[in-house]
């Protein structure tokens, strides 16, 4: 028996992984074309990208130390300051 014979599962797992990979990578590029490398997104946007409840989006952007600001009566989230908050706060404790 040849010992470089390849696993029959080899073939189904890297199609597995490749067809993983490819879906993640064009998730990110869908959303690098909607949003781009945006630094702030509407509220409305935020809680569908981040699957967040609209009852759980109002309880935060009346937090303190949430990063969101109110321009006109519409609510906007800083994004790189809020992955930063997301480090040391957890969103089922809201």
């Amino acid at each position: 028996m040849n010992s470089t014979a390849q696993n029959p599962f080899d073939g189904f797992l890297n199609t597995v992984i490749e067809d993983a990979l490819n879906a993640a990578i064009k998730k990110y590029k869908e959303f690098q074309e909607l949003y781009g490398t945006q630094k702030q997104m509407r509220l409305s946007t935020f809680r569908k990208h981040f699957d967040v409840t609209k009852s759980t989006a109002d309880k935060l952007v009346h937090r303190r130390d949430f990063p969101s600001y109110k321009i006109d009566g519409n609510w906007y989230v800083d994004i790189p300051e809020f992955y930063e908050w997301r480090k040391t706060h957890n969103l089922k404790n809201v």
